[in-house]
């Protein structure tokens, strides 16, 4: 067996449990490479690729972006990624079983040398409504946990906070 010389670290949780917050904590304060599926789509098309060619045209035909193709484009980016990184976040990747049972099989045959960890993020179902409350925006992730959990203090060793962050 490869020893582990690389990290992989994949935050799980719905929508509005932090994931891209904490995957930018760790990117700024740490130099950590992100993967972001949505970023990665937008780069291929952007690029004209030919994974970026196919999502284009799925996307202007109103479908899905097959997991296949999910699948290769993070293949591609991880393969790059770990020239330059030793820790890369996976946020919100996998999605799915599909996309997992792959991921597994990738990490298996061709990445073995990454150490992988996994943190799920557990948000209770009335902070998720109250994130996705329709007005595009959320609440600093330290004020929403005093208000709604009472823990008197910052989270995560981010400062209390009234702001709100517009949703991208």
């Amino acid at each position: 067996m490869v020893k582990a010389t690389k990290q992989l670290v994949i935050f799980l949780g719905p929508p509005g449990s932090g994931k891209g917050s904490l995957s930018q904590l760790c990117v700024e304060n740490f130099g950590w490479k992100q993967l972001s599926t949505g970023y990665l789509c937008r780069k291929h098309i952007k690029e004209q690729t030919e994974i970026g060619k196919q999502i284009d045209f799925l996307i202007k035909s109103g479908k899905l972006i097959s997991d296949k193709l999910i699948i290769d484009m993070v293949e591609q980016w991880l393969q790059e990624s770990m020239r330059q990184s030793s820790f890369i976040i996976l946020d919100g990747f996998p999605r799915n079983i599909a996309q997992a049972e792959a991921f597994h099989e990738i990490i298996d045959k061709k990445l073995s040398f990454f150490k992988i960890e996994i943190f799920k993020l557990f948000v209770s179902d009335e902070i998720v409504v109250y994130i996705d409350d329709g007005t595009g925006l959320v609440p600093d992730i330290t004020t929403l946990a005093n208000d709604t959990l009472n823990t008197g203090g910052g989270v995560l060793g981010l400062g209390a906070s009234t702001d709100r962050k517009s949703v991208v």
